[in-house]
């Protein structure tokens, strides 16, 4: 690994692992050459986000005290993040086919948002603990400025200033990516934006972004999303109905309890395929 890379630490080693071995699963299925971890660019912004987060919520759980239902204490505390938490769910959950309910005051909010982590999660069979845990995530990152900055200058820190890349994003990291695009160095062009698993289908994210809206980025020559329809963070997705601009889509079948798993997405032989295929021709880049 090149000394210019900042190191990314244990876990950031362990996910890069991950992202790799799904990845090269897929690139052997398609029938392409493999690539080493150490090969690819990881920005791991994980340590960056859990600081950022931390001194807020902090504040404003011990304003609110214990907490005992381990998924109430995995949301967001702080005003603001938790508002934006609620309205991500509760969107999400009614893509799912949620019926519609209108809550009557703060407690009735705090019912119907409970009402949309189980929907979702029965919807799925993904754990409610996890779900809420990723949309935490994404909602502190739009909501607090100072996560949100401290997760790009991470990311801008470990990403190269000139070259042509492919830039694979999952999760949060295709609303950072979406964020990133609108900050990168002009020396550096993107071929290939791949984003897997994402948020970005939903409205609550979209009006949020750096770039103010679903906008398809100028900077990127191709974009290529991949989503499961067990996926509750990808509930929002296809895109293509939801943002202006040419892109290309594929659903996949993955797991059912790995179904927001990075290393299922990059096992897909046809989504395996066009990242190998601009990896021919460019530096990998994964967010």
């Amino acid at each position: 690994m090149p000394s210019d890379r900042p190191d990314p630490g244990i876990y950031g080693w362990e996910l890069r692992r991950d992202w790799a071995a799904g990845l090269n699963g897929g690139l052997t299925r398609a029938g392409l050459d493999t690539i080493a971890p150490a090969d690819a660019w990881f920005p791991y912004y994980g340590n960056q986000l859990v600081q950022a987060m931390g001194a807020q919520e902090a504040l404003s759980r011990a304003a609110r005290g214990p907490i005992d239902d381990p998924v109430e204490a995995a949301a967001p505390q702080a005003d603001g993040t938790r508002r934006l938490y609620e309205q991500m769910i509760v969107e999400a959950a009614s893509r799912a086919g949620l019926p519609a309910a209108r809550p009557a005051g703060a407690e009735a909010l705090g019912d119907v948002v409970q009402q949309g982590l189980s929907w979702l999660a029965d919807t799925t069979d993904l754990d409610r603990l996890l779900i809420a845990a990723i949309f935490r995530d994404v909602a502190a990152y739009l909501d607090d400025e100072r996560v949100r900055e401290a997760v790009l200058e991470r990311v801008l820190q470990t990403m190269p200033r000139t070259g042509r890349v492919v830039l694979v994003c999952h999760s949060l990291g295709t609303v950072v990516g979406m964020d990133l695009l609108t900050r990168l160095d002009p020396g550096c062009e993107v071929d290939l934006l791949v984003t897997a698993g994402s948020p970005l289908g939903l409205d609550t994210v979209q009006q949020r972004l750096l770039s103010g809206g679903p906008h398809r980025p100028d900077r990127v020559a191709r974009w290529f999303n991949a989503w499961s329809p067990i996926d509750p963070v990808a509930i929002g997705c296809p895109l293509a109905g939801h943002w202006q601009g040419e892109l290309t889509e594929v659903p996949v079948a993955n797991p059912v309890s790995r179904a927001h798993n990075i290393d299922e997405y990059l096992a897909h032989p046809e989504v395996a395929h066009v990242v190998g295929a601009g990896i021919a021709l460019t530096q990998p880049v994964q967010a």
